[in-house]
Formats: structure tokens, C-alpha cells, sequence
């Protein structure tokens, strides 16, 4: 038996590709009936293609590598591709924002780097992004709120104000002028600077907030966290103003320089201060108010150390201080307390008459601070647990807790509203 391969082409008939076929050929013999046997062919087999490799999904250390090599357009179809597989990914918005803009793809960038905001990736930056898209775009008014926002977080890289062509716009408004020119906090046009001394002759620096009501209005005393200053409050007051209450913001003088200002009373003193020292500045501040004629209902708003001492306020001022708001009040078992006799929980069992609201983000919340809680004789008392939060006042900041701020703010409206005035 002999074998021979013969190519057949079929394409012109069916489309198909030519197909090698194998003949297997038996030699013809004589036999008693004529020719035999008949020749025995085998079946036709097609060898099918090699099925197409799928290139694998691309990674973010593959679009970083493109965004290095400056191939912006194939960089931001590979972020398109990990946002889709991963929309969580806060990185990946903010990378895909990047070059959105780069490109020129300015409108579908606002979306972008507010979604690397939301999952707190870069978000002062993003902030800063925001403010030149929206520049772009002609959306001015947008543009400035968005500018605000990143200097208020922190931005500090303030030389591309003057700079960066994607603000053009802003610039041609009156409204550029005015912007600072130093990282930090903004100081609300309506503060107003105020001074007042405490028992022991120290002077307390502060900013007094004045809503459009009378001074028999409701007012809020505003009290810092460690290492901060009234700044803490530039985002929060204002709020609160438009909701109606006079504020006064302080320096206490525990404290230092952060959210970019400095705390001026600290600032001072010949030695530093301890959280004790600094409860002085809270009972200056409710004789301050009333001294100045504010006859209204107050309220007490601590942050961190100050969240304990306002619950001391309470309880040694029962007929003046209203209501109480602790946001991070350290808590038994922790390591303020009992330093310099400071003891929130003996504070807040004596505030009998005054409504509290205290709140702990989730890393914080545990079963010794619930039992802090249930402590409380108020008979008026509310804890609200964060689901997603930062320590102290700046769980209300935007920058400072992107995926919370907002959802923080309705229970300290409502508390406000119910209890603020008696």
C-alpha cells in the first residue's frame, strides 16, 4: 500500500480554507470477479485553526507604564477597563480623570474625579482637577467652589494658580484676586475677630460667627481638637450660621497649627498647655457670649479632648448650656483618661439636664464607649454610630471623610433642631 498527499483547494466553492487530504491508495490485482479491491479512501478532515488568544485585561501597573511613556489615549482605555472590573478602585478613577483630561475629555472627568473623592484617593488634588475641568468648561461659579475645596483640604501646590492654563477662566474673575496664596484652611468672610480673657488673664483669640437673627437667637460654642485651632471649624460654621445660630469659634490654648492656620492663643503661651489647662477657655468663651449680649439658648460643640470638656461645661452650667455635641470624646480605657483629672464619664453622669449627642466613627466605636454611653443620665441623650467617619468635627469635612461627611451632618441637623431650642 503507497500513500500520497494531495492538496485540495475547496475555498472556491465553500468559502472554507484549502484543507490538506490524505489518499490511501491500495494497488490494484487480478482476481477471480475482475479488479480487485476498489480503491479505499479515508474521510476528509479538516485541520480547524489555532483558536485566537485573548490578550489578558489590563492592570494598573500596565496603564501606569503607558501614562510614563505619555500614551495618554491607550492609558485611559486601560483605566476605562479596571474601573469597569473594579468600581471601587478610587486610584483607578482618579488615574482615568487624569487623562480624560489630558486628552481633552474634560466633561466625562468631572465624573471621574468625583468618584476618586468619594473613595478618598488623592481627594485634595481631585479637588484641584475639579476646579480646571470645570474651568475648561466655562463652569466658573463651579470652578471657584472646587478651588475652594482643595485649599481648604490642604492643596499646596498654590504656584499653579498663576500658572496652569486650564484656569484661565478663573483668573479673569475678580473673585481670583482674593484667593490665598498659603495652603490651609479658608476664613470665611463673615468671622469676625474677636479677643476676651480668660479667668487667669490669658487672652483667647477667636471668630465670631453672627446669623442673620437676633442675639436672642441660639448660639453654638465651637471647641477644637489636639493640635488644632479654630480653623476646624471654617467648613462647619458657616452651615451652621445659614441654619440660623451665631457661632463662636476659638483658640484654646491646647492646640497647634493644623488645617494649615495657627492657633494664635497657644501661640502665647509660655509653656505648653495640657486639655485641662484649657477648659478656662471654654468657661471665658460662655461668659464671652453672654458679656457680648447673646442671650439665647447655647449649645456646646467639642472635638476629640474638647468633646469631654464640653460635657464638664454641661454639668457646671446646667441652666445655660442647652445641648451638648461630642464628636470623638475619648472614653474609659483610653489614654486621656484620668490624666489631670480629666474624666468624661463622671462629667457626662452629671449633665442631667442638658440633651447629648455623642458620635465615634467605626474605628473607634467598641463596647467600653457604648457603655460610656448608656452612663449618661440625660434623659435626652443620642448616640449616633458612623458607618464611615474620621475622628473629631472633621467627619463633617468633605475632604476629610469623603464617603461620610454628608450622610454625618443629617443626625447633627436633626439633634440641632430638636434640641437647640428648648
Amino acid at each position: 500500500m503507497t500513500q500520497r498527499r494531495i492538496l485540495i483547494d475547496r475555498s472556491s466553492r465553500i468559502g472554507m480554507p484549502m484543507v490538506m487530504v490524505t489518499l490511501v491508495c491500495t494497488p490494484l490485482s487480478l482476481g477471480p470477479m475482475g479488479l480487485s479491491p476498489a480503491p479505499a479512501y479515508a474521510a476528509i478532515t479538516p485541520q480547524d485553526p489555532p483558536p485566537a488568544t485573548q490578550a489578558p485585561p489590563p492592570t494598573a501597573d500596565d496603564a501606569r507604564q503607558l501614562m510614563e511613556e505619555q500614551q495618554f489615549d491607550e492609558a485611559r482605555q486601560a483605566w476605562e477597563a479596571i474601573v469597569k472590573a473594579d468600581p471601587d478602585n478610587g486610584e483607578a478613577w482618579f488615574q482615568l480623570g487624569y487623562c480624560q483630561i489630558v486628552t481633552g475629555l474634560h466633561e466625562p472627568s468631572i465624573d471621574s474625579f468625583r468618584k476618586s473623592i468619594e473613595f478618598n484617593f488623592q481627594a485634595r488634588t481631585a479637588m484641584y482637577n475639579l476646579a480646571c475641568a470645570n474651568s475648561v468648561l466655562g463652569n466658573v461659579d463651579e470652578g471657584f467652589t472646587w478651588l475652594h475645596k482643595a485649599i481648604n483640604a490642604g492643596f499646596d501646590r498654590l504656584d499653579l494658580l498663576d500658572t496652569d492654563s486650564d484656569l484661565a477662566n478663573l483668573r479673569k474673575d475678580p473673585r481670583f484676586e482674593k484667593l490665598p496664596r498659603t495652603p490651609g484652611a479658608i476664613r470665611p468672610e463673615r468671622a469676625r475677630a474677636v479677643t476676651f480673657s480668660a479667668a487667669d488673664g490669658v487672652t483667647i483669640y477667636g471668630d465670631l460667627y453672627e446669623a442673620a437673627a437676633p442675639r436672642s437667637a441660639p448660639i453654638i460654642l465651637l471647641f477644637h481638637q489636639g493640635g488644632s485651632n479654630k480653623a476646624e471649624y471654617y467648613l462647619i460654621a458657616p452651615r451652621l450660621v445659614e441654619m440660623g445660630f451665631h457661632c463662636l469659634a476659638i483658640d484654646a490654648r491646647s492646640g497647634a497649627s493644623r488645617f494649615g492656620h495657627t492657633n494664635e492663643t497657644a501661640r502665647g503661651m509660655q509653656e505648653r498647655q495640657g486639655m485641662m489647662d484649657a477648659y478656662a477657655d471654654l468657661v471665658a468663651a460662655l461668659k464671652h457670649v453672654r458679656d457680648s449680649g447673646f442671650t439665647g439658648p447655647v449649645t456646646a460643640w467639642g472635638s476629640s479632648y474638647s468633646a469631654g470638656l464640653v460635657l464638664k461645661l454641661a454639668a457646671e452650667h446646667p441652666d445655660d448650656i442647652v445641648a451638648v455635641l461630642s464628636f470623638s470624646p475619648p472614653a474609659p480605657g483610653s489614654e486621656a483618661m484620668g490624666r489631670e483629672g480629666y474624666d468624661p464619664d463622671q462629667w457626662a453622669s452629671a449633665a442631667k439636664k442638658t440633651a447629648i449627642f455623642i458620635t465615634w466613627p467605626p474605628g473607634e466605636m467598641n463596647e467600653s464607649r457604648r457603655a460610656f454611653f448608656d452612663s449618661i443620665q440625660s434623659d435626652c441623650k443620642q448616640l449616633f454610630a458612623q458607618e464611615d467617619g474620621v475622628h473629631g468635627s472633621s467627619t463633617l469635612h468633605e475632604a476629610s471623610n469623603a464617603q461620610g461627611w454628608e450622610a454625618n451632618w443629617k443626625p447633627v441637623i436633626a439633634f440641632l433642631v430638636k434640641y437647640s431650642h428648648p
